[in-house]
């Protein structure tokens, strides 16, 4: 199945492939040419890998089953090829069982990020609907609540990830090459972001001592600032639950009466993402007083407070 895939023409078409032979052939092909891959994992956290996707110019492969037995074959072509593309890779440096600076991957999100500087809206499934014009599956509209992708057919599994993921990394990649050489940036990008993802990969696996009085005067000081903004934004008429992004969009849009710049993937209501929030930022004193509210219980519940009692990470 191979075709020239172009932006916004669908559908994409892949193939399974379950031999480990076929494997090996179709990745030596792939030598000194250009690819992307991504590993589809039973979760973020638990980095046993359920199947690989790869993309180049014209094909879309999803590797699972029996073929993951040339794994240890791949990871050494991999450590050979400076032509691999990985969206987000920090996450398949963790995955692959080699030395992180032993790899040289290539990331459409750092290239997209220094086009734009913009905090978020650089996940793959925006760029790919904004820059591809391609609908995409999101993992949580397909992979049941508690469940893992393992548990998907293993068709479904593929158009996820390689007619999804790995075609969608391809073609951004080439998409924001010449963007970046146009606004003289591939330099910074080839020269210091990229060769700084390895470094970063391994200071997360070394992790690093917890100053436990540090960590609590944080929590402290992030948890009055929390409570401050939460009460300024009742004094300007919110008085529902911070913590329900409906409750909060429906006080934006319907009483506040702010525009409505995008809507949810479900179209029932509003955004309240930080991509959108930026753009209306300055509509009503609602808005940076709620960015500060989110930000700070970010912080909070994603890296202070689950940390709290350790002495290492």
């Amino acid at each position: 199945k191979s075709v020239r895939v172009e932006a916004g023409k669908g559908p994409i078409p892949y193939e399974v492939v379950t031999n480990p032979q076929k494997f090996l052939e179709i990745f030596k092909d792939l030598d000194q040419r250009p690819f992307a891959f991504d590993y589809e994992t039973v979760s973020l956290s638990d980095h046993r890998i359920v199947g690989l996707a790869i993309s180049n110019e014209s094909n879309n492969w999803y590797f699972c089953k029996e073929a993951l037995r040339a794994l240890p074959a791949w990871y050494d072509f991999l450590s050979r090829n400076g032509d691999a593309i990985a969206f987000n890779a920090k996450f398949e440096y963790h995955v692959t069982p080699l030395e992180p600076t032993s790899l040289a991957l290539h990331d459409p999100m750092i290239m997209h990020w220094l086009l734009t500087s913009h905090v978020g809206g650089n996940d793959l499934k925006t760029l790919s609907r904004t820059l591809l014009k391609r609908d995409v599956l999101a993992y949580n509209e397909i992979v049941p609540k508690g469940g893992s992708l393992e548990d998907l057919d293993i068709d479904l599994q593929a158009r996820y990830a390689a007619a999804g993921d790995s075609r969608n990394t391809y073609d951004l990649f080439f998409l924001l090459k010449p963007k970046l050489a146009r606004a003289r940036l591939w330099h910074v990008y080839d020269d210091i972001e990229r060769p700084l993802i390895p470094v970063l990969v391994e200071m997360e696996r070394a992790g690093l001592n917890i100053d436990r009085r540090a960590l609590a005067d944080m929590i402290v000081l992030y948890q009055t600032r929390q409570a401050a903004l939460a009460d300024a934004l009742r004094a300007l008429g919110f008085s529902g639950n911070l913590g329900s992004d409906d409750q909060v969009a429906k006080w934006f849009y319907e009483v506040l009466g702010l525009p409505i710049l995008k809507m949810t993937d479900s179209g029932k209501r509003g955004s309240i993402n930080k991509e959108t929030l930026l753009k209306i930022h300055g509509s009503h004193p609602a808005i940076p007083t709620y960015r500060a509210w989110a930000e700070a219980d970010t912080l909070l519940s994603t890296f202070l407070l689950p940390n709290e009692g350790k002495d290492w990470i």
